[in-house]
């Protein structure tokens, strides 16, 4: 069972910045100056959710972060201490980690990092996502046939008892009567559901921002973009705004797994305001097939001006 992250401590962050973050339980938006911390906090975040937690190159006096059950990972110098319901054990990193080269390189961490949710650090870059939908769509296919291959060979086992003895008659009416065709599709589309309700609600978010362009989500083209007049406009051939809101929404639908944290540095890049204002609702209405979190680190007084309960400010610059 993944667990929530409840809070992140950082004191004296590159000697300079305390760093005190309570999320919010859905979505968190950090503001402030330049400088601040905002973007070395997600990239804290992605790495240690990534099981990284030597966070080479980040220089802080103590770092501590706290899931929603209480249970902690507190960092400072080469010491680990991880608290698990309230008992503390503490190592130092060469007895934390094992070098031994038997692959259990977490040592005694790997259970607290079990726990943690996956964090997904979103980016823009067109690159790959043509080639990543269709390999998502080759996965979903596949599962889908092995498990109505599944289905439609057990069916007589889970509905014929063994050791009784049955008249032509009584098998009759047991595949007349039980086994329907509709039965057997709706298992077989379930599957199905969970990609295909996402999948709904994305393309409804992109054409609505996309609003002179239709975008079509295809198992054999990818992504296809059609102008008003019927054109097809290749992906780099977007406006910048328009190419991170589809590589974002991307992310969601084939990248997020269950339960993630997506990591979001200044969105409001390239976006007209009305996107800004946008950008969260939108989220609202893909993340909840998915439960997925949001942290956005921002400039912009339009992304989270309906939500100032979702917002927390970092006012000391690094």
């Amino acid at each position: 069972m993944k667990s929530s992250i409840s809070r992140i401590e950082i004191k004296r962050l590159f000697g300079a910045s305390d760093i005190d973050i309570s999320f919010k339980e859905r979505v968190t938006v950090l503001y402030g100056l330049n400088g601040s911390g905002k973007t070395v906090t997600l990239d804290i975040l992605h790495r240690i959710c990534s099981g990284d937690i030597k966070l080479e190159g980040i220089q802080f006096d103590t770092l501590k972060l706290t899931l929603d059950d209480g249970d902690s990972l507190t960092i400072k110098g080469d010491t680990f201490a991880v608290s698990y319901g309230g008992l503390v054990e503490e190592r130092h990193m060469k007895d934390a980690y094992d070098f031994s080269g038997d692959g259990d390189e977490q040592g005694f961490l790997a259970p607290f990092l079990d726990k943690l949710p996956k964090a997904l650090l979103a980016n823009t870059d067109l690159a790959g996502i043509q080639q990543e939908v269709l390999q998502a769509f080759q996965q979903i296919n596949q599962q889908y046939h092995t498990f109505s291959a599944e289905l439609e060979g057990s069916m007589l086992l889970r509905l014929i008892h063994p050791y009784t003895v049955y008249s032509l008659e009584d098998l009759k009416r047991i595949l007349r009567g039980v086994i329907s065709e509709e039965t057997r599709s709706k298992k077989k589309l379930g599957v199905l559901r969970e990609y295909a309700d996402t999948a709904v609600r994305i393309l409804s978010v992109l054409n609505r921002v996309f609003s002179t362009k239709t975008v079509i989500l295809s198992a054999k083209d990818g992504y296809q973009i059609l102008t008003q007049e019927g054109w097809l406009l290749p992906l780099d051939k977007l406006s910048s705004g328009e190419q991170q809101e589809l590589v974002l929404q991307h992310n969601l639908l084939f990248k997020a797994e269950q339960g993630s944290y997506i990591l979001v540095d200044e969105p409001e890049r390239s976006m007209h305001p009305s996107w800004q204002e946008a950008f969260l609702p939108n989220f609202f209405e893909v993340a909840k097939e998915k439960d997925l979190h949001l942290v956005v680190a921002t400039h912009s007084p339009y992304i989270a001006n309906d939500y100032p309960e979702l917002m927390v400010g970092l006012h000391t610059s690094i």
